[in-house]
């Protein structure tokens, strides 16, 4: 290991280089994963209401429904409107009372049967069932459920599973940058009070970076990843292996004091925080792993991309995140400020004239 530190340390250039290079691949693997909407697809086989999910498919195909709800709107409207959601791709049929009496007859004298199905109490709403060409919630549903969307008005609403699914997907698309950015400052702003120099955030965050992206990418090889990873996966791997680095930075200063030169202290930095930090992340591995043990599917989706984005974070710790420490040595340098946080010295020898006590 030392000699494999020392070599990088001797050629960071090369190594950030190499580093920039394989974020190609990554970013192409990245736009090419599959993002499975639908959770129910992740629930065990044997459960009974998956087994009657697939009876209403191959028997009535009727799987994939939403429900389109109508106020205060004339059946003259109402039944354009479904005319309308007919001629969307994907949509295979619409179901509404015109399907089984004419839209002339009053609803007061058609039978209860039909009028407790399509109609409310007291008659202000009716609702009609919009049936898709596949079940789940596929990306060609989704696609129709967006276009029903905006053929819809004020008084018309659309329900139903999928619909949540999308609802769900849209809030997530369209807030997953916010929190992530959130993420990034509140981590900038610990580390900047927590650490010598205002750039070594920044170093940090850019090195952890390029292992999120590492590992979204070879989600690729999965086929497909759910949702709910592609949402939660990159915060979750940024404040996980958040530390690694920070430790590292460390052993670093201490061993600058021992050796002539930087090369050296990096390369003596890296082999004794090796072993730290490999027994550190094989315990949070571990602990995802785990997840994929869940008769639920979702815990092998995200166990597995977990895990796999601790590896990452730990490779490029001990890999690229020297590399740019040297690099940028000299810019952390010049940009260093005061120490903030208070000084301990007194709470720990108070702790231990008093260790029993704390036992």
């Amino acid at each position: 290991m030392r000699k494999i530190a020392l070599w990088e340390a001797k050629h960071p250039k090369t190594v950030l280089f190499v580093a920039l290079l394989l974020l190609i691949p990554a970013f192409i693997g990245f736009i090419c994963t599959g993002v499975n909407y639908d959770i129910l697809s992740y629930l065990p086989d044997e459960l009974e209401s998956v087994q009657g999910e697939q009876i209403l498919d191959e028997t009535f195909n009727t799987a994939g429904i939403s429900i389109v709800i109508t106020e205060d709107m004339q059946p003259k409207y109402t039944a354009a409107l479904k005319n309308e959601i007919l001629q969307v791709d994907g949509v295979a049929d619409v179901i509404w009372i015109d399907t089984l009496a004419d839209i002339g007859i009053p609803a007061d004298v058609l039978p209860d049967m039909l009028k407790d199905v399509f109609y409310s109490t007291d008659g202000t709403k009716t609702m009609m069932l919009v049936r898709y060409e596949n079940d789940g919630t596929t990306d060609s549903q989704l696609k129709a459920i967006q276009q029903i969307k905006e053929l819809l008005t004020e008084k018309s609403f659309l329900s139903g599973l999928s619909v949540v699914v999308d609802d769900t997907r849209e809030i997530a698309d369209t807030q997953a940058p916010l929190y992530i950015s959130v993420a990034v400052v509140l981590a900038l702003a610990v580390m900047a009070v927590t650490m010598e120099s205002w750039v070594q955030p920044l170093v940090i965050l850019f090195s952890l970076g390029i292992a999120v992206l590492y590992n979204m990418g070879t989600n690729f090889f999965m086929g497909e990843i759910s949702f709910i990873t592609q949402c939660v996966a990159a915060v979750l791997q940024l404040g996980v292996t958040m530390d690694y680095s920070i430790f590292l930075i460390d052993r670093y200063a201490e061993e600058k004091e021992r050796f002539n030169t930087r090369e050296e202290a990096m390369a003596s930095a890296v082999t004794k925080s090796f072993s730290a930090l490999l027994g550190s992340s094989l315990t949070t591995i571990s602990g995802f792993l785990a997840l994929c043990f869940m008769h639920l599917k979702l815990g092998f989706d995200i166990g597995f991309v977990m895990a796999k984005g601790v590896l990452f974070g730990i490779l490029t710790v001990v890999f690229v995140l020297p590399a740019i420490l040297l690099i940028f040595e000299k810019q952390i340098y010049k940009y260093k400020h005061r120490n903030y946080l208070p000084d301990f010295t007194r709470l720990n020898r108070f702790t231990l004239r008093h260790k029993k006590a704390f036992a």
